[in-house]
């Protein structure tokens, strides 16, 4: 398996409590416990425990004590397309950002699975292939174009 760095450790989630007061709680490429952890971590910031994590690592916290959550389809493969998302009622972009920022907004839609990442690489590749001025052998054009150049009703049942 291919790292792109170090392990996450405490000490670096302690860090980001302290330095971002957004996070994504919903990540529509994520697994749920994956998401879960990041709703339960932001969950456990409070303005006494930025302090004292500001203490141990001699960071001043960036925010008041309260991590907002967003969330968003992380969809690079265009397969799930707004399957997940983040709700604010706000008129502007300046007062969804805002009502975000206030803790306001909340998450739905689709948690990530195993096979909807496969999915999105294997989309990403096909385009690339294809972009590059490549056909597909005849072999496997009809279910590359089935699986990832039609819309389909439901996602999920694509994935499966």
């Amino acid at each position: 398996m291919n790292m792109m760095g170090p392990p996450l450790t405490t000490s670096h989630v302690e860090r980001m409590m302290l330095l971002f007061a957004v996070w994504e709680g919903r990540n529509g490429a994520r697994s749920r416990e994956s998401n879960e952890l990041a709703c339960r971590l932001a969950a456990a910031v409070t303005p006494a425990f930025l302090a004292a994590l500001a203490d141990r690592h001699g960071i001043e916290p960036s925010h008041g004590g309260r991590i907002a959550l967003t969330g968003g389809s992380d969809d690079h493969g265009a397969l799930d397309i707004a399957t997940t998302w983040t709700a604010c009622g706000a008129g502007t972009v300046d007062e969804f950002l805002a009502g975000i920022a206030r803790g306001e907004g909340s998450v739905g839609g689709a948690h990530g699975s195993t096979a909807k990442l496969a999915h999105a690489v294997a989309a990403l590749f096909a385009n690339a292939y294809r972009i590059a001025g490549a056909e597909l052998p005849d072999t496997v054009r009809a279910q590359v174009e089935q699986l990832f150049d039609r819309d389909a009703g439901d996602a999920a049942e694509r994935h499966r």
